[in-house]
């Protein structure tokens, strides 16, 4: 997960400085209803994590294969990101967080079932603990 930082002119995400990342991992998979998956992420990153408010935006950043590994992203601009070739750019999506407990290191985030399966609703049905 990453939040880009406060631009100072510009779109956000635009401004030419490394994008923070936040290393977390899968600690629940919730199916909430038939249509509806709730992931709740962990991560010693999301005690430092400081939101905006309750409609806090995120960028989640997927791999695109399980031995994809995201530790070269560390330095990266947003933009940056988004220029990489295919097969070393994450999927990349926006969501809103649903909650964050900073004391637990958590966050959740809610993910719609939908047809056709894109890769990041894939990703929410296929995500596992660890």
């Amino acid at each position: 997960m990453t939040v880009p930082p406060t631009p100072t002119r510009g779109p956000v995400g635009l401004t030419g400085r490394p994008a923070r990342l936040f290393p977390v991992h899968v600690a629940r998979n919730t199916k909430l209803t038939p249509h509806m998956i709730r992931v709740t992420l962990r991560g010693e990153s999301l005690i430092e994590f400081v939101g905006d408010g309750p409609d806090q935006r995120i960028k989640l950043l997927m791999p695109r294969h399980p031995s994809q590994s995201l530790d070269a992203l560390h330095g990266l601009t947003p933009r940056q990101m988004r220029e990489l070739p295919d097969a070393e750019r994450p999927v990349m999506r926006t969501y809103t967080l649903r909650s964050h407990d900073p004391s637990a290191g958590e966050a959740e985030i809610d993910f719609a079932l939908h047809t056709p399966v894109g890769p990041a609703t894939q990703w929410a049905i296929d995500a596992v603990p660890g």
